[in-house]
């Protein structure tokens, strides 16, 4: 198995969200420029601190939306790319969860937010935050620019 990180890494933008039995949301890192062209995808990397290992492999989604709520990009994986599923999570352990969102063609240009959580595979069903919602809107905005 892995080793794991028990040092809180740096992050570009500080997230505090709990899901609860499972871990919490601490930041994210992305690139600096928050300026991205439809035609390159974005990497972007959560910070989760784990609660433990969780009864399920649990799949995070990272979806960008437009001001209208129109998914324009998404990114829907086990966590590192299959590499940490949330069965494997140890307690105070931090875990590196990277994504590349590849943006759809219906991607318009301009300002467009982040939308992260998790869920049941075989269900569809999304996990609750503490606060209730079933996802976490990332503390910056992003630009689409054109190609």
């Amino acid at each position: 198995s892995l080793p794991g990180l028990f040092t809180a890494p740096a992050y570009s933008y500080g997230v505090s969200a709990t899901l609860p039995g499972i871990g919490e949301l601490i930041g994210a890192i992305t690139e600096a420029e928050l300026r991205v062209r439809p035609s390159q995808p974005l990497s972007l990397t959560l910070v989760w601190r784990a609660a433990g290992p969780a009864p399920e492999r649990y799949t995070v989604f990272v979806h960008v939306l437009s001001p209208q709520g129109q998914l324009v990009g998404q990114s829907d994986s086990l966590p590192s790319q299959g590499a940490r599923p949330t069965t494997g999570w140890r307690s105070g352990e931090y875990v590196l969860d990277s994504h590349v969102i590849n943006f759809n063609e219906t991607a318009t240009l301009g300002e467009v937010q982040v939308q992260v959580g998790m869920y049941d595979a075989r269900t569809m069903q999304r996990l609750r935050f503490a606060d209730g919602s079933d996802a976490v809107t990332l503390p910056f905005t992003l630009k689409i620019e054109a190609d």
